[in-house]
């Protein structure tokens, strides 16, 4: 098929592959903003997506579920220099992490992108 009849496909996702992680979660008081009934996406969820459409999946948030805490909230720029580095050694421990095929589970955020057409 020729590469102008495809469309880009990107989808930032939360995901759930990791189930001792997903109960400590309801464990940790945060508080988040949910539509009733919605949930992270699980491997059978992906399962499904990656037979429909070839994508490409990065994963992120493992330790960067910690960036609430350590920036009291999600505000960077008014944080203390000392809370930006912490956080910026969190993202890029994250970015190590994450990257090799047997922790990649452990993410919270999975970003997929591919090509689809007709």
């Amino acid at each position: 098929m020729p590469e102008q009849d495809l469309s880009d496909l990107s989808v930032i996702e939360p995901v759930n592959l990791n189930k001792t992680l997903r109960k400590i979660r309801f464990l940790v008081p945060v508080h988040t903003e949910v539509t009733p009934g919605e949930r992270p996406l699980e491997k059978h969820d992906l399962a499904v997506i990656e037979s429909l459409v070839p994508v490409c999946r990065r994963h992120f948030l493992f330790l960067g579920r910690l960036l609430h805490f350590i920036l009291g909230g999600y505000r960077y720029e008014s944080a203390a220099f000392f809370q930006r580095l912490l956080a910026d050694m969190v993202v890029a421990g994250d970015r190590v992490l994450l990257s090799l095929p047997r922790v990649e589970h452990l993410g919270g955020l999975a970003v997929m992108h591919g090509k689809i057409g007709p």
